[in-house]
Parts: structure tokens; C-alpha cells; sequence
């Protein structure tokens, strides 16, 4: 129960918060307060759509359901809290078709779809059963099963040309969602697996010591210094671009393949 003191001249008495009685059911710790606005503070890249629009609101109502004295402090602290985003991406023109997306996913009803594929000279058409929505960073994918191609398959928001929803349902895929294409780090991308040997020299060599890439992920650390790394996935763009972000400071043990255009 939220109890402050007051004094008055020499006296001291207990009073209870006058926005007691009005807030959540369910109270919230400055802790937790913080961390919701921080959550909305990272989705900021996702501007435009209904996830950035439905945590701004959820954050400002519960702000407003706290009693004074735990806003206060959090609007304190606020002021010295920031959640970064990597590069976003513009979905604000794609709202719409997120919308979509969701509607189907939840109602199990089957889409069409028009979808350039990277590298792509023209689009092509699907028929897609919707299973999964997920989000890498700013990026937002589909996971469906295409039936003409009995398989699944992952598309990117951004380069959907066109999205309709029909009055025809299907039966939901219990084991398609995101593990089947999750490459840790590297998002979301389908193909066949690959063993992929990496050292790396000098100060490239602490950071990949200090981070988890990839589920697969095995190091080594050699007496020059240098660290190995092993990774059993599929070579992606996201994985050859951040393979060549390292310039000199990487070598490339296997495939050899991997600093070459696809």
C-alpha cells in the first residue's frame, strides 16, 4: 500500500496516496515501469505501425495509472533511460498490410500474395497459409506454408507488393513457427545448412568472445590471441554482410564461398 509521511511544523503523519484508489489492479514497481518504457523505446524503429502506436498508448496509461508518487520517479529516471534500435527500416507505408497479416495469422484465413524476392526482376504471386509474425530488430517476417510448393516459407513486410485475405480458413501447422528458419543474429532465412569457420584478429577477437551469435555457436581460443569460431547455418546476406563488416580483421576458413556475390 503506497503510504508517504508529511510533516507538518514539528508533527509527522502517515497519509495514503491520493491516486491509490485509481490505479492499475495489478500494481506496478518503478522496475517495472521502467522497463515497459524502455520496451516502447525500442520499438520506436517500428514507427507507423500498430506495434509502435499500441506501446506508446499501453505505456502513456499506465503512466497515467500510477499513483503521483511512483510517476514521479519514473518520469525521473525516465529522463536518464534510452533504448537504441539497429537500422529501421520505413514500415509506416506498410501498416495496412501488417494489419492484414495479423488478421490472418489470428483468424487462420488464407492470403494472396505478391512478393518480390531480393534480387528479384519481377514479383511473383503465392497463396499463403499465415502461421507466425516475427520481429528481428525493425525487420517484420511472415512465416506461411505454401501448399503449391508443400513447404514453408518466410516473407519480409517490405517487400510485399500487395496482401489479400480470403474466407478460406486451414488448419494451423503446430511445429511452423520461427525456430524453423531462426539464424540467432542473423534473422530469419531459409536454406541449407553449412559448417562456417571464422578467426578473428585483435579487438574483433574480444567482441565475438563476448556475445552469443547463434545457437550453433562453438569458440576457440588460440594462444596468439585470435578466437575461433564454428556456426552451423545457412550463408545469408545478414551473415556474408556481417562477415565482411570485420574487414582484415577476420579470415574466412570455410567455405571459402562466403566473401563471394551469391
Amino acid at each position: 500500500m503506497p503510504l508517504f509521511q508529511e510533516a507538518t511544523g514539528r508533527s509527522v503523519r502517515w497519509r495514503l496516496d491520493e491516486g491509490f484508489h485509481r490505479t492499475l489492479s495489478v500494481q506496478l514497481s518503478v522496475q517495472e515501469a521502467m522497463a515497459l518504457v524502455a520496451g516502447a523505446q525500442s520499438l520506436a524503429s517500428l514507427a507507423g505501425t500498430f506495434f509502435a502506436q499500441g506501446a506508446t498508448s499501453a505505456v502513456e496509461k499506465v503512466r497515467h495509472a500510477l499513483t503521483p508518487v511512483v510517476r514521479k520517479r519514473v518520469e525521473e529516471f525516465a529522463r536518464h533511460l534510452s533504448a537504441s534500435s539497429p537500422p529501421a527500416r520505413e514500415l509506416g507505408s506498410h501498416g495496412s498490410q501488417l494489419d492484414t497479416l495479423l488478421t490472418a495469422v489470428q483468424a487462420q484465413r488464407v492470403l494472396h500474395l505478391t512478393y518480390r524476392k531480393l534480387n528479384a526482376k519481377k514479383p511473383e504471386h503465392y497463396t499463403v497459409e499465415p502461421h507466425h509474425l516475427h520481429m528481428q530488430g525493425s525487420s517484420v517476417y511472415l512465416i506461411g506454408w505454401v501448399p503449391a510448393r508443400k513447404g514453408a516459407r518466410i516473407f519480409l513486410l517490405d517487400r510485399l507488393d500487395s496482401v489479400a485475405i480470403t474466407d478460406e480458413n486451414f488448419e494451423r501447422r503446430p511445429a511452423l513457427g520461427p525456430g524453423v528458419f531462426s539464424q540467432g543474429a542473423f534473422g530469419l532465412w531459409d536454406g541449407p545448412d553449412v559448417q562456417v569457420r571464422l578467426t578473428f584478429f585483435g579487438d574483433a577477437a574480444t567482441i565475438i568472445a563476448e556475445q552469443q551469435f547463434h545457437p550453433s555457436q562453438k569458440l576457440t581460443r588460440k594462444t596468439d590471441g585470435s578466437v575461433g569460431l564454428e556456426l552451423v547455418l545457412p550463408v545469408s546476406p545478414a551473415l556474408r554482410a556481417w562477415v565482411r563488416g570485420f574487414g582484415a580483421r577476420v579470415r574466412v576458413e570455410s567455405p571459402k564461398s562466403l566473401l563471394k556475390d551469391p
